[in-house]
C-alpha cells in the first residue's frame, strides 16, 4: 500500500473530527522520541551533569569561603561577591531542579514540555545575563573569566533561539507531547 492510499485512509479514520487530529492523524510517522528529540534528550542531560559539576566543584566552594570573598582584609575582596556567590548557587540549584522536571516530562512525553522547555531556556539566558552584569561589577576578576561568562552567555543565547524556533515549529513535536 502506498503512502497516498495511508494518507486518504487515515484521513477518512478522523472525519468528522477536529482540525488538529487531523494533522495527528497525517503525521503519525513523526510521533516518538526521534529525529531532533534525541539530541535535545542528549542535550538535557548533558546539562544536568554540567549544572551538577559547576554547582558541587565551583560554586559550593565558594559558598564554604564566602567569607574569604567578602573579608576587606581578603586579596580575593570584592563586595559584589557577596551577591554574586549566592545567586549563582541559588541559579545553579534551580537549575538542575528545572532540568529534573524536563527530564520526567520529556521521556513521559508530556504536552507542556515544550512550552516548560522554551520557559528555562530564557530563564536560563537570562540567569547568565544577570550573573555577567554582576561579575561585570567586580574590579577583581581578569579578562579571561569575563571572556569564558561572555561566551557562555552568547552561546546559551544561541542555543535559546535555535531550540524555541524548533520547538515552535516542528511536526515532530506537536506530534509527540500530547499526553
Amino acid at each position: 500500500m502506498d503512502i497516498a492510499k495511508q494518507s486518504d485512509q487515515s484521513k477518512q479514520k478522523v472525519a468528522g473530527t477536529n482540525l488538529d487530529e487531523t494533522f495527528y492523524y497525517d503525521n503519525i510517522h513523526l510521533k516518538g522520541l526521534g529525529g531532533w528529540l534525541i539530541i535535545v534528550h542528549i542535550a538535557l542531560w548533558l546539562f544536568l551533569f554540567n549544572a551538577g559539576i559547576n554547582l558541587l566543584l565551583v560554586t559550593l566552594p565558594k559558598i564554604i569561603q564566602l567569607s574569604k570573598y567578602s573579608d576587606p582584609a581578603s586579596p580575593l575582596y570584592d563586595s559584589t561577591w557577596a551577591v554574586t556567590i549566592p545567586f549563582q548557587f541559588i541559579g545553579n540549584f534551580l537549575i538542575i531542579l528545572s532540568l529534573l522536571v524536563l527530564l520526567v516530562k520529556f521521556v513521559r512525553r508530556r504536552s507542556n514540555f515544550p512550552r516548560l522547555f522554551i520557559i528555562f531556556n530564557i530563564g536560563v539566558t537570562l540567569f547568565y545575563f544577570v550573573d555577567l552584569v554582576l561579575l561585570l561589577l567586580m574590579t577583581t576578576l581578569s579578562d579571561a573569566s569575563l571572556l569564558t561568562y561572555v561566551s557562555a552567555l552568547l552561546r546559551q543565547a544561541l542555543l535559546c533561539v535555535l531550540w524555541i524556533a524548533y520547538f515552535a515549529r516542528s511536526k515532530r513535536v506537536k506530534v509527540t507531547f500530547i499526553r
